[in-house]
């Protein structure tokens, strides 16, 4: 019989207010502003180039850069949901059959 045991979380740790999330966007779009200005949800945790403190605006990455620290951060963050769902339930890695994740 299938069932799920537990499940575990992780998110970055970098946290960004909606809005100024809106004002990096730099759109007129409503449509791609209104996914920035929902009411309910205040910030996000991302994975972003850093903030120039001297503009206030993201550090300009070039693509392989930025792909580089996605993946970077995908298997950190992968490797503590798991870890944090194996420990509820005392598991070893060796001990799951299957694994599902979802972002």
């Amino acid at each position: 019989m299938t069932r799920i045991l537990a499940t575990g979380t992780a998110v970055p740790p970098t946290v960004y207010p909606q809005s100024q999330l809106a004002n990096w966007l730099q759109s007129d779009d409503p449509l791609a502003r209104a996914f920035f200005e929902h009411e309910h949800i205040q910030q996000r945790h991302l994975v972003l180039p850093p903030v120039d403190p001297r503009t206030g605006n993201l550090v300009q990455e070039k693509t392989g850069a930025l792909q580089e620290r996605f993946r970077r951060s995908a298997v950190d963050l992968s490797r503590q949901a798991i870890e944090q769902a194996l420990d509820k339930r005392g598991l070893a890695f060796g001990e799951v059959d299957f694994l599902c994740c979802v972002t």
